[in-house]
């Protein structure tokens, strides 16, 4: 399974829309992967063979004026792959961030 949507709504936190913006990065650069990954994963899991993988960005590695929201939900995602990982690799199941 490839996790590769994603969306990147920019914004400075004094914008009036910057939580919006924050939670439409969260839902689907982050809930989004979390949801697939829980359903498809446990298909993998019974089967003891698979490979989830997650495109990442740079940006949750870095601080950007502006992409805060964007960079937290990479940033969440690049936690939740590292987490899976070793959850999912007593089952077989490989998981990956690109």
């Amino acid at each position: 399974m490839i996790n590769n949507a994603g969306i990147s709504k920019p914004g400075m936190i004094f914008e009036t829309d910057a939580l919006q913006n924050a939670k439409d990065n969260m839902d689907l650069n982050y809930f989004a992967n979390v949801k697939m990954t829980s359903v498809v994963g446990k298909k993998m899991i019974e089967r003891k063979n698979g490979r989830i993988v997650f495109v990442g960005s740079v940006c949750s590695y870095s601080c950007i004026p502006g992409l805060g929201g964007y960079q937290a939900s990479k940033y969440a995602q690049r936690a939740f792959s590292d987490s899976i990982r070793y959850e999912c690799e007593v089952h077989g199941v490989k998981v990956h961030l690109f």
